[in-house]
C-alpha cells in the first residue's frame, strides 16, 4: 500500500494538471481506504460516485466524502495500531473555519486525511500477517 502521499505533490501536481490529478488521488485514496478497511462494513465510493453525486448535489457531496473518509480513517486507526485523534468532524471545521484564514484551512484539512491515510497504510503494509489454513497450506508447510 503506498504511504508517501503528501499535500504538496497533491498541490503542485494539481496545478500541473489543471486539476486532473485530483481525479486519480480520489480514485486512489477511495481504493486503497476500500481495501484497508474492508472488513468495517463500509465502502468508499470511488471517483466517478463522487463526481456525479457533486454534481448532483451542487458541490455539496464533496464535503460528505472527505467528511466520511476522514471520519473512516478515524474508526479504523486502531486497528492497525494508529495513533491519531482527527475524524471527519476535525476536517469539516478545518474546512469551515480554516476558510476564514485566507484559505490555509482546506490545506490544513487535506493534509490531515493524506498524513492519517499514509499512517494507516503503513500499518497495513506492517500488519502481523494471518497464518494459512486448509488442504494447500498444510502441503506445502509439513
Amino acid at each position: 500500500m503506498k504511504t508517501n502521499r503528501s499535500l504538496f505533490k497533491y498541490i503542485i501536481f494539481n496545478i500541473l494538471t489543471c486539476g486532473i490529478y485530483s481525479c486519480f488521488f480520489i480514485s486512489n485514496m477511495a481504493d486503497d481506504l476500500n481495501e484497508i478497511c474492508e472488513d468495517d462494513g463500509d465502502r468508499t465510493r470511488g471517483f466517478l460516485g463522487y463526481l456525479i453525486f457533486s454534481i448532483l448535489t451542487c458541490g455539496i457531496y464533496s464535503f460528505v466524502w472527505w467528511y466520511k473518509v476522514a471520519d473512516r480513517q478515524a474508526r479504523n486507526a486502531r486497528k492497525f495500531n494508529c495513533d491519531f485523534t482527527e475524524n471527519g468532524a476535525t476536517w469539516l471545521l478545518w474546512m469551515i473555519f480554516g476558510s476564514l484564514i485566507c484559505g490555509i484551512g482546506s490545506l490544513v484539512a487535506t493534509h490531515i486525511v493524506i498524513r492519517n491515510m499514509n499512517e494507516l497504510a503503513d500499518g497495513y503494509n506492517n500488519r502481523p500477517m494471518k497464518k494459512a489454513s486448509g488442504f494447500w497450506s498444510k502441503l506445502f508447510n509439513n
